[in-house]
């Protein structure tokens, strides 16, 4: 297996190796839009506001061309979402507020992808599911 540096300076997910199975089971896949009705679930649960930890919404939209970017990876485990990591293109990121004032602070080149969110269920944590989705 070839790790996907998608997050670092040229790498573009595009090029990583699309489909990993866990030995316990779960599959790991850049996915398609047949996904993001459960990542959307996924993410709401785990909304700061909802007692998680993420601190921004994505819309179905935004997922959409999260995965015309081939940038959105997810863990599924019985057909259902239990994880996803993204690493997405800094044009991608431009409306989110956070995303901006880092780059503010520590611009990157343009030819950089960003990493996250990366979400994984509570249920699921502690089993090495995000390590394995940074792998893929």
């Amino acid at each position: 297996m070839v790790p996907c540096p998608f997050w670092a300076n040229g790498g573009h997910p595009q090029n990583c190796l699309i489909y990993f199975m866990m030995p316990a089971g779960e599959e790991i896949i850049i996915r398609t839009s047949e996904d993001i009705p459960g990542v959307l679930t996924l993410q709401e649960a785990n909304l700061a506001h909802n007692g998680g930890n993420l601190s921004v919404r994505f819309s179905a939209d935004w997922f959409e061309r999260a995965v015309d970017e081939k940038s959105l990876v997810v863990c599924r485990r019985g057909g259902k979402i239990v994880g996803y990591v993204l690493g997405t293109s800094f044009g991608l990121q431009d409306p989110v507020a956070i995303i901006q004032s880092m780059l503010r602070a520590s611009p990157a080149p343009a030819d950089c992808y960003l990493y996250g969110s990366i979400c994984v269920a509570e249920a699921e944590r502690g089993k090495g599911l995000a390590n394995a989705m940074f792998k893929n």
